[in-house]
């Protein structure tokens, strides 16, 4: 998380900024709640997973301590890997029973 932290530039930090992220997120959620009425299952679950990215961007982009522009491949906010670990943060790992049920 230090090096999402203290790499790139801030994002989401002003108010309109923060409200379209917010907005943003929104439509996601929105969208993946509708495609799931129709069973699309698979596209409502990509939604909503990007749902999360885009929430864990926003959150920790706004803490940000660098003014300085990266290149999106080298910019952790912009990986999806990394998106996706921030996002479950730190207390899914506590105990046991998510990766009994899912596997490491």
């Amino acid at each position: 998380m230090e090096e999402t932290l203290s790499a790139g530039e801030r994002i989401g930090h002003t108010s309109d900024q923060f409200n379209l992220a917010c907005e943003h997120i929104t439509q996601l959620l929105s969208d993946a709640s509708t495609i799931l009425g129709v069973g699309s299952h698979a596209t409502a679950t990509f939604l909503a997973i990007t749902a999360l990215e885009e929430t864990v961007k926003v959150h920790l982009g706004m803490y940000r301590r660098s003014a300085t522009p990266m290149k999106r491949p080298k910019d952790p906010l912009y990986k999806h890997k990394e998106k996706h670990a921030l996002a479950l943060g730190p207390t899914v790992a506590m105990g046991s029973r998510l990766q009994e049920a899912i596997g490491e």
